[in-house]
C-alpha cells in the first residue's frame, strides 16, 4: 500500500510538473537577474529560475525570503513542486514554522454555503494545506533550508529550489534516495545537491579495487547515478576528516567515480582545509566555503553552520548559474568547467598525510566563492571560457 501511496504522489506530481520545468530547462538563456530580485510568489513561467533540486530534509517554504523561489506547480501555486519519500506526502516541509493562515469571508445571512465556499475556495486551500503541514510534519533540523539558501545566493537567485525530502520523523534509506534521485530525473532537473553521504570501510580487494561495507547498496546508489548522464550531481565529501585511500574509508556517494559527479569538500575563510572535511586529491574534486555559514533556518532565521554540507551548495548554484547561460554544455563539460574555473591555493597542507611522498607542499583545487562567481559572470559574458564559447 506504502509503495502504491508513493507512485500515485509521483505520478501526480509529475504531470504537473513537466511543462513547469521544460520551460525552465529547455528554453533559451535568460537575462541575469540583479543582485536579490523579488519574482512574483510561483511565478509559472520559470524564466528566472533554475530549477535545483535539493534532496534534503526539505525547506520551510513558508520563509518570507526563500518562498519566491522555490518551484511552485503551473496552474496553482499553492502547491510545491517537490516531494516528501520520507513521509510519502507532497509536503517536502522543513518545521517547526507554523505557516500563516489565510484569512476568510464572513458568510452572510443570504449567502449559502456553497456560495460561501466557492467565494473562500483559494484561502480554504491554501488553509487546508498549511493544516496539513503541522499536523503531519511536526519539525526537523533546519539542514535542507539553510542548504537551499546557500544555492541561492550562489546562484545569484536565478535559480528555484525544488525540494525533495529524505530525511524527517523516519529514518532515511537508500531506497529514498533512490526514488530522489528518480524522481528528480523523471522532473527534468539538470543539478542535484547531496549533502548527504554514508560512510563505508574497505573490506577487502578484488583485483586491487577496494570492496566496501555494503558494497551492493553502493554499487545501486551508483547505477541510479549511471542512469542520469544529463543531471550533474553535487555532493558533500562528509565531515569525519578522512583521507578517503589512505585511511581505507569512504564516504557515498562523493566516492563514486562517475563522471557527472563533482565531490565538494571544506576550507575556512582563509581558504585552509577545515579541520573536518574529507579529502583526497583523486576523488574530492574541488572545495569551497564550509566554516561558520550563514543562510536561512527553519522558523524564518538565520544560523551559522560548518560542513561539507554547506560547501556543496555553494558549487550546486554556481553550477545552476553556468548552465542556465550555456545550456548546451553536458554535465561531465560543466564539472570540468567548475574545476577549471576555481582557484589554486598554495600552502594547503592535509594535517594526517602529506600529497607528496616529500611532504612537500602542494595545489590543490580550492573554490573561493567571493572570487570565482564574479569571475564566473564575468568569463561567461565575455565568452573567456572556451568551452563555453564553443558550445
Amino acid at each position: 500500500m506504502v509503495l502504491l501511496r508513493r507512485f500515485l504522489i509521483i505520478g501526480v506530481s509529475l504531470l504537473t510538473m513537466n511543462s513547469f520545468i521544460a520551460q525552465a530547462v529547455e528554453g533559451v538563456p535568460q537575462t541575469a537577474v540583479e543582485d536579490n530580485p523579488s519574482p512574483q510568489l510561483g511565478d509559472p513561467a520559470g524564466s528566472n529560475l533554475f530549477p535545483v533540486a535539493v534532496i534534503d530534509g526539505g525547506v520551510s517554504y513558508n520563509d518570507p525570503a526563500l518562498a519566491p523561489y522555490i518551484l511552485r506547480r503551473p496552474g496553482d501555486h499553492r502547491l510545491i513542486l517537490g516531494i516528501d519519500f520520507n513521509e510519502d506526502d507532497s509536503l517536502p516541509f522543513d518545521g517547526p514554522a507554523v505557516p500563516p493562515f489565510e484569512t476568510l469571508t464572513e458568510r452572510s445571512s443570504q449567502q449559502s454555503w456553497l456560495e460561501w465556499i466557492s467565494e473562500n475556495k483559494e484561502a480554504l486551500a491554501k488553509n487546508i494545506l498549511n493544516f496539513l503541514t503541522i499536523v503531519l510534519k511536526p519539525g526537523s533540523q533546519g539542514h535542507g533550508t539553510h542548504v537551499s539558501g546557500i544555492v541561492l545566493k550562489s546562484c545569484y537567485f536565478e535559480c528555484g529550489i525544488m525540494p525533495i525530502k529524505v530525511f524527517g520523523k523516519n529514518p532515511p534509506t537508500l531506497d529514498m534516495i533512490i526514488d530522489a534521485i528518480e524522481f528528480a530525473k523523471l522532473s527534468g532537473v539538470r543539478v542535484i545537491n547531496m549533502s548527504l553521504g554514508y560512510e563505508a570501510k574497505v573490506e577487502s580487494y578484488t583485483g586491487g579495487k577496494p570492496v566496501y561495507q555494503d558494497q551492493k547498496a553502493w554499487d545501486r546508489l551508483q547505477k541510479a547515478i549511471e542512469s542520469s548522464p544529463d543531471i550533474l550531481f553535487v555532493v558533500a565529501a562528509g565531515n569525519s576528516n578522512i583521507y578517503f585511500t589512505k585511511d581505507e574509508k569512504c564516504f557515498f556517494p562523493a566516492c563514486l567515480d562517475e563522471p557527472n559527479v563533482i565531490t565538494v569538500g571544506a576550507i575556512d575563510e582563509l581558504s585552509r582545509l577545515a579541520n573536518f572535511t574529507n579529502y583526497d586529491p583523486q576523488k574530492v574534486h574541488i572545495y569551497a566555503p564550509g566554516v561558520n555559514i550563514k543562510s536561512n533556518w527553519i522558523n524564518n532565521e538565520w544560523k551559522e553552520v560548518s560542513g561539507t554540507s554547506m560547501a556543496a551548495p555553494y558549487i550546486a548554484g554556481m553550477a545552476s548559474y553556468i548552465w542556465n547561460h550555456s545550456r548546451r554544455l553536458t554535465a561531465s563539460q560543466l564539472k570540468e568547467v567548475l574545476i577549471e574555473a576555481s582557484l589554486f591555493s598554495e600552502g594547503m597542507i592535509f594535517k594526517k598525510y602529506s600529497l607528496s611522498e616529500q611532504g612537500k607542499v602542494v595545489y590543490t583545487h580550492t573554490s573561493n566563492i567571493r572570487s570565482v562567481i564574479p569571475e564566473a559572470k564575468k568569463a561567461i559574458e565575455e565568452n573567456i571560457f572556451r568551452s563555453l564559447k564553443e558550445l
